[in-house]
């Protein structure tokens, strides 16, 4: 599980180094800290529960969701798209749906090099993914 969490973490880090398109830029993302339930089920001081952990609550201008904090978006491109920050409901839109139609096919070719031990190197997992995105822009 460990693994395949840091293949989405690389994937989306990778998404993140290839030039935003122009009308909608990608939000920084930042880990939460975990912590173990009170007694009586609720989370310690200054943490929340999502999905049922608890996380440490995210500082001003984050939005908390499961494990991290997102930056929030701007004036400039004010509609949230989770991942990104769009001009328009319509970019992200857009930009979701080929998100969508790519990232599984990245991630399951992923799963198959690391179920069969085929040896996979960051780099090249980089340079899949950016493919992937290249990609994925050609649809829109």
């Amino acid at each position: 599980m460990r693994v395949l969490l840091t293949s989405v973490v690389l994937a989306l880090l990778a998404v993140q180094a290839v030039a935003s398109p122009p009308a909608a830029c990608w939000r920084d993302a930042l880990p939460r800290k975990t912590a173990k339930k009170t007694d009586d089920g609720k989370c310690p001081s200054g943490y929340s529960k999502s999905f049922g952990i608890c996380y440490q609550d995210c500082g001003d201008h984050y939005d908390a969701y499961g494990p991290l904090c997102w930056d929030e978006c701007t004036a400039a491109v004010p509609v949230n798209g989770l991942v990104f920050c769009c001009d328009s409901q319509d970019t992200c839109t857009e930009l979701l749906k080929d998100l969508a139609l790519k990232t599984p096919e990245a991630l399951v070719k992923t799963i198959v090099d690391i179920a069969t031990a085929t040896p996979v190197s960051i780099a090249k997992i980089l340079k899949d993914l950016r493919a992937l995105v290249e990609d994925a822009r050609e649809l829109a």
